[in-house]
């Protein structure tokens, strides 16, 4: 029967649209380790030209201390600024993290929609390329308001 009607549905997909159950997920809790935890990472590198670290940090108002930002590096040898910001990005805990009050992308996402588009387009102008990267062992949503931030600036997004 089922492979009827898999038969079915392929020679007439549209006659297959109706609402499926694809997965169920049973409730666990998973205990990670500060190696699996994801990071989210502004990284700003050379394209045309060589980083001028000062005036990114300048461009991007960086010197100030930001409760979104864990971190500012400058990487040199890679000819790259990153910026970490502080989230709580683990695995599938969507729901626990929403229980204490800290939704994932939201330091991200504040500090971005305080950055004028100018700030990116300028940081572009100049040689550079500017991208969002998802590093680690996050394998959870990814927010709207997040993604349209991250297109406002015109911000490249890779996963790592």
């Amino acid at each position: 029967m089922a492979q009827q009607k898999l038969l079915d549905c392929q020679r007439a997909p549209n006659a297959c649209l109706v609402a499926q159950r694809l997965f169920s997920f049973a409730s666990f809790q998973v205990i990670m380790t500060e190696d699996s935890r994801g990071r989210l990472l502004l990284r700003i590198y050379a394209d045309r030209e060589e980083i001028d670290f000062d005036r990114v940090r300048k461009l991007l108002r960086l010197p100030s201390d930001e409760p979104e930002i864990s971190r500012v590096t400058d990487e040199p040898d890679h000819d790259m600024l990153v910026v970490e910001f502080r989230e709580q990005l683990t695995p599938f805990e969507l729901g626990s993290v929403k229980n204490r009050g800290v939704l994932p992308f939201g330091n991200a996402t504040s500090w971005l929609r305080r950055r004028p588009e100018e700030s990116f387009k300028e940081i572009v102008h100049v040689g550079l390329r500017a991208g969002i990267a998802i590093g680690g062992s996050y394998w959870g949503p990814v927010p709207d308001d997040f993604l349209r931030e991250v297109v406002r600036c015109g911000l490249g997004l890779y996963i790592m």
